[in-house]
């Protein structure tokens, strides 16, 4: 196995002739077993500010000719809505973070022969804290992408992609207003052909307004139905509204497309006229999602709210009360004092750990997958077409299992060293009374 360092060439522009300029292999050549890319991280997480690491493995079943093998990391952000004309929106804008090409190879030949087997070209690209968050969205996205490509003078160009994750930090340790408890209450009285009946009251209580993925909030609600009508159903619904910002050209001042998309919800049923419905500490959990506002990224903005949801029967609308909310990364520091997280403690031990961060891990965005062949922004080629963005997630819940089994083997042992210390008293004090006896023996023997 060979492993290479690469070389930053920002100037270096791919050698291609005419025939070839648009020639791509929907297959590996006989002569090329293996093409592909592996980041250092596994799940092809990095921080901004920080750097991207990996490598590029080829596998060659014969000695051939190459030209050069390099690997591109591009990062840009790109919205697009409106009227469709092909490939083209109406209003579009795009954002570009970095577009380096490393050349991993020996750029001064202008071709050599490689020798069969594995090898291995190492690369590594620095971050700029700035950064945006990954993210993935309807009306646009801000992306991270390495390609390697092989060239070989005999043969078409090939090309091989795979996405990777950036995220920046939002601590909500620094953010405003996030520790306060968050209270949003709407009264309606419904109508109809000048009828009108008692008010529905709708009301939603949380204990603070930033949190981070993984926790739990504890949702307090009330629905107070005095009005004639059957309410169908209430729901406690968590939402994530996008802002994007495209224009047509430099001259235009530039449009706005707001889109929403639903994270998570809990829903209950009917509640007859008169009667009402109390959601008591019901535990809403946030899944993987960016964090609020996307910083870095200026064409793209979002933030997140949790609403009672409360649908009445017949013609009337929604009643909607929404309380907005923040999602970091870094999640609040959590005192003696903080009881609302998500589960019951069971033993002072547990307590002590509860007030301890879980280590974070990262997990798929609730979302799921999308397809990151982008065409004309970086060559279509073998890799992975397929891309899901991965989240900082916390699990307090597997955090306080390890606690209590630790604070369960702590009990076994302490209750181990109880019996042996009342089985070293129950022998002393056998051993004392025989000896009292052979004394008070021996003295009425005198």
């Amino acid at each position: 196995m060979i492993r290479y360092r690469p070389r930053l060439h920002s100037a270096y522009k791919p050698q291609r002739t005419r025939q070839d300029s648009h020639a791509v292999c929907k297959k590996l050549p006989p002569k090329i077993k293996t093409f592909e890319i592996s980041f250092s991280q596994c799940q092809g997480v990095f921080h901004a500010g920080g750097a991207v690491q990996g490598h590029v493995k080829i596998e060659f079943t014969e000695a051939i000719r190459v030209r050069v093998i390099t690997v591109r990391i591009v990062g840009r952000s790109k919205v697009f809505f409106g009227p469709r004309r092909g490939r083209e929106y109406r209003y579009q804008m795009r954002e570009e973070y970095f577009d380096e090409t490393m050349v991993l190879t020996e750029a001064e030949l202008e071709s050599f022969m490689h020798k069969p087997g594995v090898s291995y070209y190492e690369f590594m690209y620095p971050l700029a804290m700035s950064l945006a968050s990954s993210f993935e969205g309807e009306h646009g996205y801000v992306r991270y992408m390495a390609q390697a490509t092989l060239e070989m003078p005999d043969e078409p160009d090939l090309h091989i992609k795979k996405g990777f994750t950036v995220l920046s930090v939002l601590d909500l340790n620094e953010e405003k207003n996030v520790k306060d408890v968050a209270l949003a209450e709407v009264s309606k009285t419904l109508c109809c052909l000048c009828c009108a009946t008692g008010p529905i009251t709708a009301t939603i209580k949380i204990p603070r307004r930033g949190w981070v993925p993984g926790e739990y909030i504890p949702v307090m609600a009330d629905v107070d139905n005095c009005s004639k009508r059957k309410i169908l159903n209430t729901k406690i619904v968590l939402t994530q509204h996008v802002r994007y910002s495209g224009k047509v050209d430099l001259s235009d001042h530039g449009q706005t497309n707001l889109h929403s998309r639903v994270v998570a919800f809990k829903e209950r049923g009917e509640i007859p006229p008169g009667e009402n419905e109390l959601w008591k500490s019901e535990m809403m959990r946030i899944p993987p999602v960016p964090p609020s506002r996307l910083v870095g990224c200026d064409i793209i903005h979002i933030n997140y709210d949790l609403s009672l949801v409360v649908q009445p029967e017949g013609p009337a609308y929604k009643i909607s009360v929404p309380i907005d909310i923040t999602i970091g990364t870094e999640p609040l520091k959590r005192d003696s004092e903080s009881s609302d997280q998500l589960s019951p403690i069971t033993s002072s031990d547990d307590r002590k750990h509860e007030n301890e961060e879980p280590p974070p891990s990262y997990e798929e965005c609730i979302f799921g997958r999308v397809e990151i062949d982008e065409g004309d922004a970086i060559e279509p080629g073998h890799g992975p077409l397929n891309y899901t963005p991965m989240y900082t997630y916390y699990n307090w819940k597997t955090m306080l299992r390890a606690a209590s089994k630790r604070s369960f083997r702590a009990s076994k042992t302490s209750l181990r060293i109880s019996k042996e210390n009342l089985a070293d008293v129950d022998t002393a004090h056998v051993h004392g009374s025989k000896t009292s006896l052979a004394e008070n023996g021996a003295t009425g023997g005198k």
